[in-house]
């Protein structure tokens, strides 16, 4: 679903939790912040940039073709994406908007362009396609959201259990996931 569509779709109880990477605002949801992610960007498997094992800049990055997803709805990932070019002064002149994240891999694959992706997304391991770090500090949010005044205890159970892994993975739980899960336990 893409976000509006799970907003409605937790007002309507069709569904009782989403991740985004967005956040839109509806009196009868509740988001909180999960973890941020650092950003890098998939090119091809024989792109020289992999070879040097060096960040690339968002600068360096605009110089290229640039796949962004998805092209609808908007506000959406790729508002994200564009945003970071903006603030660090950079502009892409040749932007590709496509619909979802695998297009987007099977476009790079095909030489099509690069695409930013969030750091987990390396995880693919894609032989026709690698992976360079961003060298600008730009993160990017995973949010939790769910009904504002869901107190289920399989929905405590969840996030109880993602503070479990949160620590074992030894990333920090944010205090607004934190807080969410003490009022439950309340």
């Amino acid at each position: 679903m893409d976000s509006a569509e799970q907003v409605r779709a937790l007002a309507d109880g069709r569904i009782d939790v989403g991740f985004d990477r967005i956040v839109i605002d509806d009196p009868q949801i509740r988001h909180a912040l999960m973890r941020e992610e650092a950003l890098a960007v998939a090119v091809p498997a024989d792109d020289p940039a992999l070879a040097a094992d060096m960040p690339l800049t968002l600068a360096e990055i605009a110089e290229r073709p640039l796949l962004v997803y998805p092209r609808n709805p908007r506000p959406s990932y790729a508002d994200l994406v564009l945003r970071a070019f903006e603030v660090h002064g950079a502009h892409p002149a040749n932007v590709i908007e496509v619909r979802e994240l695998q297009t987007a891999l099977v476009m790079v694959a095909a030489r099509s362009g690069c695409c930013i992706v969030p750091e987990s997304v390396r995880r693919l391991a894609r032989p026709d396609i690698g992976f360079v770090a961003v060298a600008e500090p730009v993160r990017v949010p995973l949010i939790l959201r769910a009904r504002r005044h869901d107190v289920s205890p399989l929905f405590l159970t969840m996030l109880e259990t993602y503070d479990a892994l949160y620590r074992d993975w030894g990333w920090a739980v944010s205090p607004e996931l934190a807080a969410w899960r003490d009022e439950l336990r309340r």
